[in-house]
Protein backbone atom coordinates (compact mmCIF):
# COMPACT_ATOMS: atom_id res chain seq x y z
CA UNK A 1 0.00 0.00 0.00
CA UNK A 2 3.05 2.86 0.77
CA UNK A 3 4.45 1.61 -3.02
CA UNK A 4 4.78 4.91 -5.57
CA UNK A 5 4.36 4.95 -8.96
CA UNK A 6 6.04 6.84 -11.33
CA UNK A 7 5.43 7.38 -14.83
CA UNK A 8 7.76 8.43 -17.80
CA UNK A 9 6.54 8.35 -20.96
CA UNK A 10 8.74 6.60 -24.33
CA UNK A 11 10.43 9.52 -25.96
CA UNK A 12 10.91 10.01 -29.86
CA UNK A 13 14.25 12.16 -30.89
CA UNK A 14 12.66 14.22 -33.36
CA UNK A 15 15.87 15.62 -34.72
CA UNK A 16 15.79 12.21 -36.43
CA UNK A 17 12.61 12.78 -38.42
CA UNK A 18 12.52 15.29 -40.98
CA UNK A 19 8.54 16.75 -41.56
CA UNK A 20 7.48 15.37 -44.86
CA UNK A 21 5.51 18.00 -46.91
CA UNK A 22 1.63 17.40 -46.91
CA UNK A 23 0.30 14.76 -49.07
CA UNK A 24 -2.45 16.19 -51.16
CA UNK A 25 -3.47 12.48 -53.01
CA UNK A 26 -5.88 10.92 -51.09
CA UNK A 27 -4.25 8.04 -49.88
CA UNK A 28 -5.05 6.14 -46.13
CA UNK A 29 -2.06 4.42 -44.57
CA UNK A 30 -1.42 1.76 -41.68
CA UNK A 31 2.54 1.09 -41.06
CA UNK A 32 2.96 -2.16 -38.46
CA UNK A 33 4.54 -5.02 -38.00
CA UNK A 34 1.61 -7.41 -38.83
CA UNK A 35 3.54 -10.37 -36.81
CA UNK A 36 2.25 -8.29 -33.58
CA UNK A 37 -1.34 -9.33 -32.76
CA UNK A 38 -2.60 -5.50 -31.66
CA UNK A 39 -0.92 -4.24 -35.05
CA UNK A 40 -2.68 -7.21 -37.36
CA UNK A 41 -5.65 -7.00 -35.89
CA UNK A 42 -6.01 -2.91 -36.35
CA UNK A 43 -5.14 -4.04 -40.02
CA UNK A 44 -7.79 -6.12 -40.06
CA UNK A 45 -10.11 -3.97 -38.63
CA UNK A 46 -9.35 -1.19 -41.17
CA UNK A 47 -9.38 -3.34 -44.12
CA UNK A 48 -12.77 -5.42 -43.53
CA UNK A 49 -14.64 -3.07 -41.28
CA UNK A 50 -13.58 0.80 -42.17
CA UNK A 51 -11.97 1.01 -45.53
CA UNK A 52 -15.53 -0.51 -47.44
CA UNK A 53 -17.37 2.79 -45.38
CA UNK A 54 -14.41 5.19 -46.63
CA UNK A 55 -14.74 4.02 -50.26
CA UNK A 56 -18.09 4.45 -49.81
CA UNK A 57 -17.83 8.10 -49.19
CA UNK A 58 -14.99 9.10 -50.73
CA UNK A 59 -13.75 6.76 -53.98
CA UNK A 60 -10.73 8.29 -55.04
CA UNK A 61 -9.19 7.05 -51.65
CA UNK A 62 -6.66 4.22 -51.93
CA UNK A 63 -5.29 2.54 -48.66
CA UNK A 64 -1.67 1.34 -48.11
CA UNK A 65 -0.89 -0.93 -45.07
CA UNK A 66 2.60 -1.54 -44.63
CA UNK A 67 5.39 -3.48 -42.39
CA UNK A 68 7.08 -6.38 -41.67
CA UNK A 69 5.51 -9.40 -42.89
CA UNK A 70 2.18 -7.78 -43.82
CA UNK A 71 1.71 -9.91 -46.79
CA UNK A 72 2.09 -12.72 -45.36
CA UNK A 73 -0.58 -11.94 -42.43
CA UNK A 74 -2.87 -9.66 -45.15
CA UNK A 75 -2.51 -11.45 -48.77
CA UNK A 76 -5.86 -12.08 -48.64
CA UNK A 77 -7.19 -8.41 -48.46
CA UNK A 78 -4.62 -7.25 -51.41
CA UNK A 79 -7.42 -7.75 -54.33
CA UNK A 80 -9.97 -4.95 -52.50
CA UNK A 81 -10.20 -2.10 -54.46
CA UNK A 82 -7.44 0.19 -54.48
CA UNK A 83 -5.48 -1.30 -51.71
CA UNK A 84 -1.67 -2.05 -51.56
CA UNK A 85 -0.28 -4.08 -49.16
CA UNK A 86 3.38 -3.62 -49.15
CA UNK A 87 6.36 -5.48 -46.36
CA UNK A 88 10.29 -4.74 -45.78
CA UNK A 89 10.02 -1.14 -46.50
CA UNK A 90 13.76 0.49 -47.15
CA UNK A 91 12.62 3.31 -44.36
CA UNK A 92 9.58 4.62 -42.41
CA UNK A 93 10.08 7.69 -44.80
CA UNK A 94 8.94 5.21 -47.58
CA UNK A 95 5.30 5.24 -46.33
CA UNK A 96 4.97 8.70 -44.16
CA UNK A 97 5.92 10.22 -47.56
CA UNK A 98 3.08 9.16 -49.44
CA UNK A 99 0.48 9.22 -46.78
CA UNK A 100 -2.30 11.39 -46.25
CA UNK A 101 -3.64 10.46 -43.41
CA UNK A 102 -2.99 7.89 -40.96
CA UNK A 103 -5.69 5.27 -39.62
CA UNK A 104 -4.86 2.85 -36.49
CA UNK A 105 -7.69 1.55 -34.73
CA UNK A 106 -6.30 -0.54 -32.10
CA UNK A 107 -9.02 -2.64 -30.29
CA UNK A 108 -6.65 -2.68 -27.04
CA UNK A 109 -3.79 -0.68 -25.91
CA UNK A 110 -0.31 -2.08 -25.41
CA UNK A 111 1.49 1.27 -24.11
CA UNK A 112 2.30 4.28 -26.49
CA UNK A 113 2.29 3.75 -30.20
CA UNK A 114 5.51 4.65 -32.00
CA UNK A 115 3.71 4.63 -34.75
CA UNK A 116 1.77 7.43 -33.81
CA UNK A 117 4.48 9.00 -32.66
CA UNK A 118 6.41 8.93 -35.73
CA UNK A 119 3.21 10.15 -37.93
CA UNK A 120 3.27 13.12 -35.65
CA UNK A 121 6.74 13.87 -35.90
CA UNK A 122 6.51 13.19 -39.77
CA UNK A 123 3.42 15.33 -40.12
CA UNK A 124 0.99 12.85 -41.10
CA UNK A 125 -2.95 13.45 -39.46
CA UNK A 126 -3.92 10.62 -37.30
CA UNK A 127 -7.21 8.94 -36.78
CA UNK A 128 -7.43 6.47 -34.36
CA UNK A 129 -8.88 4.92 -30.92
CA UNK A 130 -8.25 6.20 -27.56
CA UNK A 131 -6.24 2.86 -27.29
CA UNK A 132 -3.50 4.29 -30.30
CA UNK A 133 -3.38 7.43 -27.50
CA UNK A 134 -2.64 6.06 -24.79
CA UNK A 135 -0.03 7.24 -22.48
CA UNK A 136 -0.03 10.50 -24.14
CA UNK A 137 -1.92 14.24 -24.12
CA UNK A 138 -3.23 13.87 -27.41
CA UNK A 139 -6.96 15.86 -27.60
CA UNK A 140 -8.99 15.00 -30.32
CA UNK A 141 -9.95 17.92 -32.46
CA UNK A 142 -6.43 19.17 -31.44
CA UNK A 143 -3.89 16.86 -32.44
CA UNK A 144 -6.06 14.15 -33.94
CA UNK A 145 -8.98 12.84 -34.19
CA UNK A 146 -10.19 10.05 -31.97
CA UNK A 147 -13.22 7.99 -31.89
CA UNK A 148 -14.02 4.32 -31.03
CA UNK A 149 -16.78 2.78 -33.84
CA UNK A 150 -16.06 2.18 -37.28
CA UNK A 151 -18.69 5.01 -39.11
CA UNK A 152 -17.44 7.52 -36.92
CA UNK A 153 -13.39 6.61 -37.72
CA UNK A 154 -14.20 6.36 -41.51
CA UNK A 155 -16.31 9.99 -41.36
CA UNK A 156 -13.29 11.38 -39.90
CA UNK A 157 -11.03 9.78 -41.99
CA UNK A 158 -12.83 11.24 -45.07
CA UNK A 159 -13.19 14.55 -43.81
CA UNK A 160 -9.84 14.93 -43.46
CA UNK A 161 -9.04 13.68 -47.05
CA UNK A 162 -11.29 16.06 -48.09
CA UNK A 163 -10.11 19.44 -45.85
CA UNK A 164 -6.28 20.08 -46.67
CA UNK A 165 -6.12 23.12 -44.18
CA UNK A 166 -7.55 20.45 -41.11
CA UNK A 167 -4.56 18.44 -42.32
CA UNK A 168 -2.31 20.85 -41.94
CA UNK A 169 -3.59 22.31 -38.60
CA UNK A 170 -3.49 18.78 -36.90
CA UNK A 171 -0.31 17.98 -38.41
CA UNK A 172 1.46 21.14 -36.45
CA UNK A 173 -0.25 20.69 -33.31
CA UNK A 174 0.68 17.26 -33.18
CA UNK A 175 4.44 17.86 -34.36
CA UNK A 176 4.91 20.60 -31.59
CA UNK A 177 3.00 18.60 -28.87
CA UNK A 178 5.29 15.46 -29.56
CA UNK A 179 8.64 18.36 -29.25
CA UNK A 180 7.46 19.28 -26.23
CA UNK A 181 6.20 16.69 -24.30
CA UNK A 182 7.86 13.00 -26.00
CA UNK A 183 11.36 14.42 -27.09
CA UNK A 184 14.07 13.76 -25.51
CA UNK A 185 14.96 16.61 -23.59
CA UNK A 186 11.61 16.83 -21.62
CA UNK A 187 11.32 13.23 -20.98
CA UNK A 188 15.07 13.07 -19.44
CA UNK A 189 13.90 16.25 -17.49
CA UNK A 190 11.01 13.92 -16.24
CA UNK A 191 13.04 10.96 -14.78
CA UNK A 192 15.49 13.54 -13.50
CA UNK A 193 12.52 14.43 -11.56
CA UNK A 194 11.65 10.98 -10.77
CA UNK A 195 15.64 9.95 -9.24
CA UNK A 196 15.51 13.30 -7.41
CA UNK A 197 12.07 12.12 -5.82
CA UNK A 198 13.08 8.92 -4.91
CA UNK A 199 16.30 9.74 -3.43
CA UNK A 200 14.59 11.84 -1.22
CA UNK A 201 12.36 9.06 -0.39
CA UNK A 202 9.41 10.78 -1.84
Amino acid sequence: DSARCFVVPFALDAGLVPLQPVVDEPVVGLLGSMHWPPSRSAAERLLGRIWPLVKARAPRAKLLVAGWNARRYLGRYASLPDVTIEENLASPEAFFSRTAVLAYAPGRGSGMKIKIMEAMAYGVPVVTTSEGVEGMAVVSGEHGLVAEDDETIAAHVCALLADRAARVRLRAAARGLLEERYTAAPVMARMLNVYDAVAKGG
